[in-house]
């Protein structure tokens, strides 16, 4: 049968109604290169690659000339406030290789080159993920329009509590996450070591990203009460803080705390996990 139309744009030159079939083994790579479009010689590159080492904070970019720009950033943890030579429809699509990437929220470059993101956070990936930008010339901003979160990214909460504070000592705390927009996923896994002591008091354990609002926090999980038993958790805000309160043992008001659901010992251990909303 017929193949359907194939249209590629490239700066001013737009080329439409192309055989799909003359393009038959020819890679991603290969587009941008006018000598694979067979007979045909668009006015710019469909696009360009680039790989940056940059890392922190960085404002008011310039990428290479192109309508689309494929920026491979291997640099640790780089966070881009914005982008120079913003036109209508331009793309820039940034890969993460490095550690995590960020994108700001409308902050730090000049206002024509900033990012509107759907959350005020920002947006952050992590190995492997991406964000497409895209150029909004009626409101002269780059607008994060696609995302691809990638590997999730590891955090380090505090275990804390509204009395003496608890130490994890030997034993381990761990977190990791992930972020698409508003959303956040996220996974907590806390072990007790033959050094950690319990403090007094309701225990508490941070969010990676500040949540919109109490409400929004509502996460889910079990404590285990090593060779003895496992009790069903569940997750709330403390007040309008990133920190959390964790209920337990069956119970509506008692919150996790040095003898709540149990007295705590070497080998129990706490998990949650679940998806919650950021500003």
């Amino acid at each position: 049968g017929a193949s359907a139309p194939f249209v590629v744009v490239a700066g001013a030159a737009k080329v439409s109604n192309l055989d799909a079939d003359k393009l038959d083994g020819q890679t991603g790579t290969d587009y941008h290169d006018a000598a694979q479009l067979t007979g045909l010689t668009p006015a710019a590159s469909v696009y360009v690659e680039q790989t940056t080492t940059l890392t922190g904070t960085q404002n008011d970019v310039a990428p290479s000339a192109g309508a689309t720009i494929i920026l491979r950033c291997t640099g640790a943890a780089p966070v881009f406030t914005g982008f120079t030579g913003g036109a209508t429809g331009r793309r820039i699509l940034l890969i993460c290789l490095g550690t995590t990437l960020k994108v700001s929220d409308q902050t730090g470059s000049s206002a024509a080159n900033q990012i509107v993101c759907d959350s005020t956070n920002g947006q952050i990936v992590g190995v492997t993920g991406m964000i497409l930008l895209v150029y909004d010339a009626t409101n002269s901003r780059w607008r994060a329009s696609m995302i691809e979160p990638g590997t999730p990214i590891s955090y380090t909460p505090t275990w804390a509590s509204d009395g003496v504070a608890p130490a994890i000592g030997n034993g381990t705390l761990a977190g990791r996450y992930v972020q698409r927009g508003r959303t956040v996923w996220v996974e907590l896994n806390m072990v007790i070591g033959g050094t950690s002591t319990f403090g007094t008091g309701t225990y508490s354990w941070t969010l990676p990203l500040a949540a919109a609002n109490a409400d929004k926090i509502r996460l889910s999980g079990e404590i285990l009460d090593s060779g003895t038993a496992f009790w069903g958790a569940f997750a709330r805000a403390g007040g309008t803080t990133t920190a959390i309160f964790v209920g337990s043992g069956g119970s509506t008001t008692a919150s996790t705390g040095q003898t709540v659901p149990m007295t705590w010992a070497a080998n129990d251990a706490l998990r949650l996990g679940g998806e919650y909303e950021i500003g």
